[in-house]
């Protein structure tokens, strides 16, 4: 009941998802826009926040269906409302 919850939350855009694999790789869910894109911050905006992305060498493997993965090496993730 759980997961149905949260799946009709995502589908209506009240709320974004973020996977974080190690220090190489976040997954965006949610993403409504790319506000700023370089090798060392990726700027998202999502269903719910602004996602800052911080790091070195950052590129941007996928933007499909509101979903961005971005890869390099993470030093940080900033939110803001």
């Amino acid at each position: 009941m759980k997961a149905a919850a949260a799946a009709a939350l995502e589908a209506a855009g009240v709320c974004s998802e973020l996977t974080v694999s190690g220090r190489r790789e976040v997954m965006a869910h949610g993403c409504r826009a790319i506000l700023s894109y370089s090798e060392s911050e990726v700027k998202l905006r999502l269903s719910d926040m602004i996602l800052t992305v911080c790091g070195a060498g950052l590129t941007m493997k996928s933007y499909f269906g509101g979903a961005v993965r971005v890869s390099g090496r993470l030093t940080g993730l900033h939110f803001e409302s």
